[in-house]
């Protein structure tokens, strides 16, 4: 009879615990904060060679700068389709950049689709024809363009410095910066993205 009573008792706190717990919206958030945190952990597990370069970011959006998708139609950063982007802000003029963009669109070719992009945003004044003509001349074809002849991104973006990469998750939140050229289509970059879309 005892052992009943005691079974019923801590039950009965065990319950009272749970039913706290699902009311403290605290919580609740804490364990989204602890997940989010891991999830950041583990993504560091993959920045290994040059990808340790790469600068984790406090949450924010890119800026809301008008460009020119790849198909021509005019949009906002911030009104993309939502998937993981590596936001390359580059010119035709940019010796740094003709170094990177053969691998950047063999990262392209390897994992491009639905829920990742390579986004190669241009700077040059002239527009999509002088940023397909580089990329045509260096070898990098299979690029998804976007433009900016107004310059905002290289300012706003890259802060004067290109190239500057910027990776972007579904949600628009900017996660890793990146200054200069890097081996895109190196071993541990692939595994890097690959293991940014598995999330």
């Amino acid at each position: 009879m005892t052992i009943k009573v005691v079974a019923v008792a801590v039950l009965s706190v065990l319950a009272g615990a749970l039913g706290l717990y699902l009311l403290d919206p605290e919580s609740s958030s804490g364990a989204e904060g602890a997940t989010a945190e891991t999830t950041e952990a583990s993504l560091d597990a993959y920045l290994v060679g040059e990808m340790r370069g790469l600068i984790r970011q406090e949450p924010r959006t890119l800026p809301a700068i008008p460009v020119l998708k790849p198909d021509g139609e005019p949009a906002l950063l911030t009104e993309l389709d939502p998937k993981i982007r590596l936001v390359n802000v580059w010119a035709s003029w940019c010796g740094p950049c003709r170094a990177e963009m053969p691998q950047l669109a063999r990262l392209q070719e390897a994992l491009g689709d639905e829920d990742f992009e390579v986004a190669a945003l241009n700077v040059d004044r002239e527009g999509p024809p002088k940023a397909y003509e580089a990329l045509s001349d260096w070898g990098a074809e299979g690029l998804p363009v976007y433009a900016d002849p107004s310059l905002a991104a290289a300012v706003e973006i890259a802060r004067g410095a290109l190239p500057m990469s910027v990776i972007v998750d579904r949600d628009g939140t900017v996660l890793y910066e990146y200054i200069g050229p890097l081996e895109w289509d190196a071993p541990e970059a692939l595994a890097f993205f690959e293991a940014l879309k598995a999330r």
